[in-house]
């Protein structure tokens, strides 16, 4: 099978080079054609020059037989001026016809003191003389258009010009026709990118610098150049995307179209070492200027041996000298900086698709995703991290930004402060908190929070809405706890369709203190997946009260102190070990978890003498009950020294991400666990008697991860009422998920319904009248195997794709994260996330159903998603597959 995809991919190379030699063909074509134009009109003008002097021979000799009468003086004086006159070429074209009027003149005033016919004889025969001087002024060149030629006869044409035109940078406001405007525009982008890089190199300290260079020392610049372009490594391989599948020869004899149609797609990669600073290249020094005497020559002691990043906002056509940050910086900066106003991340699978799966460490600046009370400070001070030329972050807009994730995050970002800045204002102005120490503005954020969730600038709120979420005589943990959250979370939680500032609905507000994701992730806060809000508002039968509240979803420290001490939930509710019963199931199951996880913890904590009893705990202050917690989840998780856990189901944790857990994701492993060693101790007995097969061993107790089913015949068999043996239970539906689940459930299988990886099932394992479950697992496949050959392709498994149910459970899903990024956002049969008609917008990419996914993957809808692709419009659409 390799070696088939081996021998297809040399073919489709050879296909690519072949239809290259094509294209720049093509292209060639109009040059071609002007050259031989050229050539005819030269012959043509070399004919009418000699048609010309054969004329004025004979014109001569007429005007001497008949003026015999005349003096040999003026006869000499008449035919020396018409000879000047007929022969145009001997004067500069501006000069031409004012040389032959003032000739014609004086031929007639000669003529007329001999004859009166010699006049008109003498003006008859100078038109053909004026119709060349028109010729040689008007027409000496045919319409000249803009070349289209490789990025190296460019880089010559752009400094010193053609035989035809000068430097191809003066040619701006010259330039008439669409089409020789559109390749200047181009153009304009190739030499500004290398332009930039010459500088940032040190090859160069301006662009007048460059073009003071001789001719023959600019093919040496551009050679290093470009190798640093297309990101050459040492093996000859290209790095850059966009050129991988290409060598140095093939990618320097490119159109310099076909590059800047790369450089547009794919605008930056980051190498694989950090850049080395220059010491006086900074973006300013660069610019030609008269109070810099240096900026025309090279500056040759700038070592050229490193690459610096090139600038990730150079627009598609921009003037020269347009790579300038939106707000310029007060202190110089160095070209690093300048040149790296906003660049993507090179973590992501991206920027480099061809690498291994080892992360790399990342030099480059995201937007950052931080709590609302830091990005406050970053708001008003700027991110410590971003480069020096970034602004603070109430200048960075969305559309100076190009990577996806930051333009997503600046979008909540501005949403949540422009909020809070408004509240802001009602105490303050916006100048004196831009001269605000630090203590004074984090007092200002959290009295400015207080007005937008709370409704008042008090701890206790008249508001209607107000005492919905915050009830009257709430402590300052509720608000500490909103400012806590991330402002992706907070943008949620207040303006998102369910939040309660965008409803306006007072009686379904509540204080919620869990993150985006829910309690079914082990991520601390995942803020790709809106959570869905709990029910209705349960109410405690302990109290008199009915006041609405919700139970909230927290750690297991957090609802250790819930429940003895009361925190996190209004007062009148009280510890809610004192409450019996709740309403709504979502609530009621979000109590039975809390209630179950405490009282396990407190058992060991009783069991190791740490306490007497549970009512001992709650007559505990909460900081020495909290002690007593921190000592009892560690001997229940079986903590060792190096932070390692030993208790089935956490075994893959460390103690430190453990604590962060909610109680639901915590108890869910533990009844995954417990479940796994049920099953394991009745296996003989009751497995076997209810016609299942023996099931698989136990899981490794260093990973934690089951162990991979390598053939169909190793997964459990299920028996159903007709006797047929089958991989699935009867009355089992195939799952609707996301891609990112689905991956999961094809390498892993579904433990808890105990049912193998998916990638095993086939169309026979469901009923007869089951034709949803087939229709799903053929978009299932053909989705997984599109994954699964891009993974194949780029090489992100180093052992080959057939290994992937060998791996750990983290490294399949690395390995999917990768491949769905490309799939998604650098896809060479175009991609599936996009603002193009059947493409799946950016924002839902990640959660959308792996059903839409395969939709837009039918080969009906892949011409459709690459002209999407080639119109490259940023706008969105309002037609976009439902997810």
């Amino acid at each position: 099978m390799d070696a088939k995809l081996h021998t297809i991919d040399a073919t489709l190379r050879r296909v690519c080079r072949r239809l290259d030699a094509l294209e720049e063909e093509v292209q060639s074509l109009p040059i071609k054609f002007i050259r031989c134009f050229q050539e005819d009109t030269s012959g043509l003008r070399s004919a009418m020059e000699m048609l010309t002097e054969s004329l004025a021979g004979k014109n001569t000799a007429v005007v001497t037989e008949q003026q015999h009468d005349a003096s040999p003086i003026a006869i000499v004086n008449a035919s020396s001026s018409f000879k000047h006159a007929t022969t145009p070429t001997a004067t500069p074209p501006s000069s031409a016809g004012i040389t032959t009027t003032s000739n014609k003149e004086h031929v007639t005033v000669a003529a007329a003191t001999v004859h009166p016919s010699s006049s008109t004889s003498t003006l008859k025969h100078t038109s053909p003389a004026r119709a060349q001087s028109s010729w040689s002024t008007e027409e000496e060149d045919p319409e000249w258009m803009f070349p289209s030629t490789t990025c190296r006869v460019l880089w010559n044409g752009w400094f010193h010009g053609d035989n035809h035109v000068g430097p191809y940078s003066t040619l701006r406001d010259s330039l008439s026709d669409q089409q020789s405007k559109h390749r200047f525009d181009r153009a304009t982008l190739v030499m500004q990118t290398l332009i930039q890089m010459a500088i940032d190199l040190g090859l160069a300290v301006s662009e007048a610098a460059l073009a003071s260079l001789p001719r023959r020392d600019l093919p040496i610049v551009f050679d290093q150049v470009f190798r640093h372009l297309i990101q050459q490594t040492h093996d000859g391989s290209l790095a850059r995307p966009g050129f991988e599948v290409l060598t140095y020869n093939t990618a320097v004899q490119l159109n310099y179209l076909a590059v800047a149609k790369i450089l547009q797609r794919c605008p930056v990669t980051t190498p694989s070492r950090s850049p080395t600073p220059l010491p006086s290249s900074s973006f300013s020094e660069a610019k030609p200027s008269a109070n810099n005497p240096q900026a025309e020559t090279p500056n040759h002691s700038v070592p050229n041996s490193f690459l610096i990043q090139l600038a990730s906002t150079m627009p598609a056509k921009a003037s020269r000298w347009s790579i300038q940050p939106p707000t310029p910086p007060a202190a110089p900066t160095t070209s690093s900086a300048s040149t790296s106003f906003l660049r993507t991340s090179t973590t992501t699978p991206t920027t480099t698709p061809m690498a291994s799966t080892s992360t790399t460490t990342s030099t480059t600046w995201l937007y950052p995703l931080v709590t609302c009370r830091e990005l406050w400070q970053f708001w008003f001070r700027g991110d410590p991290s971003a480069p020096a030329s970034m602004p603070a972050l109430r200048h960075v807009m969305t559309s100076s930004i190009r990577d996806k994730p930051s333009k997503r995050r600046c979008s909540c970002a501005r949403t949540v402060m422009s909020r809070l800045e408004t509240a802001a204002l009602e105490f303050t102005s916006v100048d004196h908190l831009d001269a605000m120490p630090r203590e004074d503005l984090d007092a200002a954020f959290t009295r400015a929070l207080r007005l937008v969730v709370m409704g008042g600038d008090s701890d206790q709120s008249s508001n209607g809405e107000t005492a919905a979420a915050f009830p009257t005589g709430s402590k300052d943990p509720t608000l500490a706890e909103w400012g806590s959250l991330t402002y992706l979370t907070l943008s949620k939680r207040l303006f998102g369709p369910r939040g309660w500032l965008s409803r306006g609905d007072s009686n379904a507000t509540g204080y919620d203190t869990t993150t985006a994701g829910g309690g079914d992730s082990d991520d601390v806060d995942d803020e790709r997946t809106p959570r869905r809000r709990p029910a209705p508002s349960p109410s405690s039968s302990a109290t008199s009260s009915s006041a609405a509240w919700e139970m909230p979803m927290l750690t297991v420290r957090d609802m250790w102190s819930c429940y003895f001490h009361g925190a996190y939930v209004p007062p009148f509710v009280g510890p809610v070990r004192h409450v019996t019963s709740v309403k709504g199931s979502t609530q009621q199951k979000t109590f039975s978890v809390a209630k179950r996880m405490v009282k396990q913890v407190a058992a060991v904590a009783v069991a190791h003498g740490l306490v007497e009893s549970e009512d001992a705990v709650a007559a505990l202050t909460e900081t020495d009950s909290l002690a007593v917690f921190d000592r009892s989840f560690a001997l229940f998780l079986g903590a060792q020294d190096d932070g390692s856990v030993t208790r089935p189901g956490f075994e893959d944790k460390q103690m430190a991400h453990l604590v962060l857990l909610k109680c639901c994701t915590v108890d869910k492993r533990l009844r995954v666990a417990n479940l796994k060693h049920k099953q394991l101790q009745q296996q003989p007995a009751t497995v076997v008697a209810q016609g299942h097969q023996p099931l698989d061993p136990a899981p490794d107790m260093k990973t934690g991860a089951p162990p991979p089913m390598a053939d169909a015949k190793h997964c459990r068999r299920f028996t159903w009422a007709n006797g047929k043996r089958r991989a699935v239970p009867e009355g089992w539906e195939f799952p609707r998920t996301s891609s990112q689940v689905l991956w999961k459930l094809w390498f892993r299988g579904d433990h808890e319904e105990g049912i193998g990886p998916f990638r095993h099932l086939t169309p026979h394992d469901f009923g007869p009248e089951d034709t949803v479950s087939e229709r799903r697992l053929v978009s299932a496949r053909h989705v997984m195997d599109a994954l699964i050959g891009i993974a194949d392709t780029y090489m992100f498994v180093e052992s080959g794709v057939s290994s992937l149910h060998l791996m750990s459970e983290d490294d399949v899903m690395v390995v999917f994260d990768r491949a769905f990024d490309v799939l998604m956002y650098n896809n060479p049969d175009g991609n599936v996330a996009g603002y193009g008609s059947n493409q799946i917008q950016p924002d839902y990419a990640q959660e959308c159903l792996y059903t839409t996914v395969a939709r837009v993957l039918a080969p009906a809808n892949a011409s459709k998603r690459k002209r999407a692709d080639a119109a490259d419009d940023d706008k969105p659409t309002k037609s976009h597959p439902k997810v």
